[in-house]
């Protein structure tokens, strides 16, 4: 199961490293760069599990056994916050800047008078 998650890591990584590097349209490249900051929540998700653990709260440790890393829970819930932000910001300046541009594509125009 682990190998399992490893590759989905991987293969979101790759598809957004991919519309990064190969993408023109602004809005597609911030997309993709969403698809990157998922595969890093999706590694600190995974790296955090524990084979037949349970959820990490107080009133089941007396129980004993193997919990899930709280630590690796919250920085994937503090990051899915950042990266939500840091995404609708980049979408709405994508959105603008070709009004103002005239074009979605990184290329500069030449300014007509």
């Amino acid at each position: 199961m682990r190998d399992l998650t490893l590759v989905a890591v991987l293969v979101l990584f790759a598809a957004g490293l991919a519309g990064v590097v190969f993408s023109q349209d602004r809005r597609k490249r911030v997309m993709a760069l969403f698809f990157l900051q998922s595969s890093a929540v999706f590694l600190f998700v995974s790296l955090g599990y524990r084979q037949g653990g349970r959820p990490p709260l107080f009133t089941l440790m007396a129980e004993g056994g193997p919990m899930a890393l709280p630590s690796a829970q919250a920085m994937a819930t503090s990051f899915l916050i950042l990266s939500s932000v840091t995404v609708a910001l980049l979408l709405a300046l994508a959105f603008f800047l070709p009004r103002r541009e005239g074009t979605i594509r990184g290329e500069r125009k030449g300014r007509s008078r």
